[in-house]
């Protein structure tokens, strides 16, 4: 089930990354490829604080788009914003699920 979940929320990620990068160009009309981001291999020992990390990251990006959704001038801009805001929300509540049962099994 973590597994799964993280999954997803990877794919989520992605979807972002190509969502901006699509505003980014109708924009300013030009087209910029995300720089490949190196994966990490992490211990079982490590798994509750890399959730915990995770968390804080997916709350500090929903405060960011949230705080861009309201200083776009652009309404789709905007709505876009609010829109990945809620996702990283949402991230936000499935990682603190995986962190609970991880600290109930200890």
């Amino acid at each position: 089930w973590a597994r799964q979940t993280m999954r997803e929320l990877a794919e989520d990620e992605g979807d972002h990354a190509r969502q901006l990068m699509t505003a980014r160009y109708l924009i300013t009309g030009q087209c910029r490829q995300p720089e490949a981001l190196p994966l990490e291999l992490v211990s079982a020992g490590d798994w509750c604080a890399l959730l915990r990390q995770r968390y804080h990251e997916e709350v500090c990006a929903a405060r960011q788009y949230d705080r861009a959704a309201q200083s776009a001038g652009d309404a789709c801009l905007s709505q876009l914003f609010r829109d990945l805001s809620r996702d990283e929300t949402r991230h936000a509540r499935q990682l603190m699920a995986l962190l609970e049962q991880n600290i109930l099994a200890f």
